[in-house]
């Protein structure tokens, strides 16, 4: 299992909603094969943006979330989701 799969890292918490999310699209991201720099090449956002997104320090707003899911060919509600998302 790798070090992003939730199964492996039972005791996590999210204490927000922003940290949960930046959970859900790395997990997404590295699913999907790609680099930070990848993804944002493919929403036309520069990387460091994706950066803090996956670190929790920010959250993107509701069109950016769909530029996301679509570039890594998921359901949006799957990065946002609180329970049973990508994050567990």
């Amino acid at each position: 299992m790798s070090k992003a799969d939730p199964e492996s890292n039972p005791g996590i918490i999210f204490t927000t909603a922003a940290e949960r999310f930046g959970w859900n699209l790395r997990i997404a991201r590295q699913w999907a094969g790609l680099k930070q720099y990848e993804l944002a090449e493919r929403i036309n956002r520069p990387p460091c943006q994706v950066a803090l997104w996956e670190s929790g320090r920010n959250c993107p707003r509701l069109d950016s979330i769909v530029r996301l899911a679509e570039a890594l060919d998921i359901d949006p509600r799957e990065l946002v989701r609180e329970t049973g998302g990508l994050a567990g």
